[in-house]
C-alpha cells in the first residue's frame, strides 16, 4: 500500500466537509395562505386576530379597510408580524373592518386569507332584561329574554340556575351554576335569546337568570338581581262560567269572559247546535291570551253554542298546548273542565223602523204602551220627554228604565211621576237585536214617529 493512500481523508470525512461548507438552505415558497384567521377578542377600538400558519411560512402582513369603503390598506409602512396574530388598535368602535393576511418567507409571499364578514370594536352587553317563562311541562321549562335597545349587541347568552325546597314557608337554595344539558361537562352556550332547559324535577322550584357577552374581552354580563322563579309542573286543570256572548253580526259571534286564574291562553270554541254533541270546532284565529274572542265565517240564523276551553303555558311532547277538558263533550249546560255553554244566532242588521206605538190604559200614576212588533228584534227601549205643547219640548230625553230597560215584548207599563198631572209627554220606541254596530249599522232601527200623551190623574 502506498503511504500517501494511507493519508487520504475517509468517505465519512469527505460527506462532513461538504455540508459545512455548502451554501444556506434553500427554503420553498409558501404555497398556501394562512388558514383558520379568527377574532380572539376585541375592546372598544381594538381587534386581536389570529391564523393558523402555512408550511414553510417565516413572518406574516396584512391589509384591512372598512367593511364597503373601497381598496385595502397595508399596515405599516411594510409592517412585517414574526407571530400568527395581531392586534389592530386606533379603531371606530361600531364600525366593521375586514382583513387580509399574508403569510411569507425569503422566496415571496402567499395569497391572501380574507377574514370576512367584517368585525367591529364594539363594548360589552348589558344585562338582558324580561327574563321570562314561555312554556313548560313536568320535566322542562323553556325561557326567553330581550335585550335593552341601548345594548351593543350580544352574541352568546348563558343560563345560571339553582334548585329549591319550600319547607316551613322558607326557600332552601343550592348554590347557583351555569346551565349544563343532562351528561354534558360543559356550561351550555347559545346565540339565540330563547332556550329550553330541560332535565328538572317537579319537586323542586328553579332560580335562573340570563346572561350576555359578545367578541369583547369583558366576557360575560352581570346577571339579574331580580331571578325568574319556574316549576316544571303538569297541564292546567280549571275552568271558567263567566263565558258572555257580546254580540253578533250576519256571520259572526263575538264572546267575552273573566281571566281564569292561572290559565294564560284560551281557545273559543263552537259547534251548531242541530249537530247536537257533535264535535266542537275551532280556528287558529280563536287561540288567544285575551278575554274576548269571535268566531266568523258562521251561517245567518243558524243557532250556535260556544265554550272556552284553556291552557297554562305546558306543551306536550309535540310543543303543542294542552287544553283543558278539550276531549270532553261539554253536554248537559257545560262540563266544568272547560267553561259554561252559551247559545247565540247570527242575525241580519234590522231594517225600516218600528211601527204602531200607541197608549192602550191609563191608571194612577202610570200608563200603559204598546206597539207594533218588529221582524227580527230582539228588544226594545221607550224613551220620554215632557212637552209644552205637542212636539215641542221642554227638556231631554230620557230611557225608560234605571239602568235603561231592555223590553222584550211589545207592550209596557211605565210609572208617571205624580206632580206631572196634566202634563203632555213626547213618547218614541226604538227596536233592538243581537247584531252589533258595524258600518253604518248603528245596532238598533228607529226611533218610531212621536206619540203624544197628556197625563191627566
Amino acid at each position: 500500500m502506498c503511504a500517501w493512500q494511507a493519508a487520504l481523508p475517509s468517505r465519512h470525512l469527505l460527506s462532513a466537509l461538504a455540508l459545512l461548507f455548502a451554501p444556506p438552505f434553500a427554503y420553498a415558497a409558501v404555497s398556501a395562505p394562512p388558514s383558520d384567521v379568527a377574532v380572539n377578542f376585541v375592546t372598544r377600538n381594538e381587534i386581536s386576530i389570529f391564523w393558523t400558519a402555512p408550511v414553510g411560512a417565516l413572518r406574516y402582513k396584512a391589509d384591512y379597510r372598512r367593511v364597503g369603503s373601497g381598496g385595502y390598506e397595508s399596515f405599516g409602512p411594510g409592517a412585517i408580524f414574526t407571530q400568527p396574530s395581531l392586534v389592530v388598535g386606533m379603531l371606530t368602535v361600531n364600525v366593521a373592518y375586514e382583513f387580509k393576511i399574508y403569510a411569507g418567507n425569503d422566496e415571496g409571499w402567499s395569497g391572501a386569507a380574507l377574514l370576512s364578514p367584517g368585525i367591529a370594536p364594539v363594548d360589552p352587553p348589558q344585562v338582558p332584561i324580561m327574563v321570562r317563562q314561555i312554556s313548560f311541562n313536568e320535566t322542562s321549562a323553556t325561557i326567553a329574554w330581550s335585550m335593552p335597545s341601548s345594548s351593543p349587541p350580544a352574541t352568546l347568552f348563558k343560563v345560571k340556575i339553582r334548585q329549591c325546597r319550600t319547607r316551613d314557608s322558607t326557600d332552601l337554595c343550592d348554590p347557583f351554576m351555569f346551565y349544563r344539558t343532562p351528561g354534558a361537562t360543559a356550561d351550555l352556550e347559545t346565540s339565540e335569546q330563547q332556550l329550553k332547559l330541560i332535565g328538572l324535577q317537579k319537586e323542586y322550584i328553579y332560580d335562573v337568570a340570563v346572561l350576555a357577552r359578545n367578541l369583547n374581552i369583558k366576557g360575560y354580563s352581570d346577571a339579574q338581581i331580580d331571578f325568574l322563579r319556574i316549576q316544571p309542573r303538569g297541564a292546567f286543570q280549571g275552568a271558567t262560567i263567566t263565558l258572555q256572548v257580546q254580540g253578533v253580526t250576519s256571520s259572526q259571534v263575538s264572546l267575552h269572559w273573566t281571566a281564569l286564574p292561572g290559565a294564560k291562553w284560551y281557545r273559543l270554541e263552537y259547534r251548531p247546535t242541530a249537530i247536537g254533541s257533535g264535535a266542537w270546532l275551532y280556528s287558529a284565529m280563536s287561540v288567544t291570551q285575551g278575554t274576548a274572542a269571535a268566531v266568523e265565517n258562521l251561517d245567518a240564523g243558524v243557532q250556535y253554542q260556544f265554550r272556552i276551553v284553556s291552557a297554562s303555558d305546558f306543551r306536550d311532547v309535540k310543543g303543542m298546548l294542552v287544553f283543558s277538558g278539550v276531549g270532553k263533550a261539554g253536554d248537559s249546560g257545560g262540563d266544568q273542565k272547560t267553561s259554561n255553554i252559551e247559545t247565540a244566532v247570527p242575525v241580519m242588521p234590522l231594517s225600516g223602523i218600528p211601527t204602531g206605538l200607541r197608549v192602550t190604559a191609563v191608571r194612577a200614576y202610570e200608563i200603559s204602551l204598546a206597539w207594533n212588533a218588529h221582524p227580527q228584534a230582539t228588544f226594545y227601549q221607550l224613551e220620554y220627554q215632557l212637552a209644552s205643547s205637542p212636539y215641542t219640548p221642554m227638556g231631554k230625553w230620557h230611557t225608560y228604565g234605571d239602568p235603561p230597560a231592555h223590553i222584550p215584548g211589545t207592550s209596557v207599563t211605565m210609572p208617571i211621576d205624580r206632580t206631572t198631572s196634566g202634563q203632555v209627554y213626547n213618547l218614541r220606541i226604538t227596536a233592538f237585536n243581537t247584531h252589533i254596530p258595524s258600518g253604518d249599522y248603528p245596532g238598533f232601527v228607529g226611533p218610531y214617529t212621536l206619540c203624544i200623551f197628556k197625563y191627566i190623574t
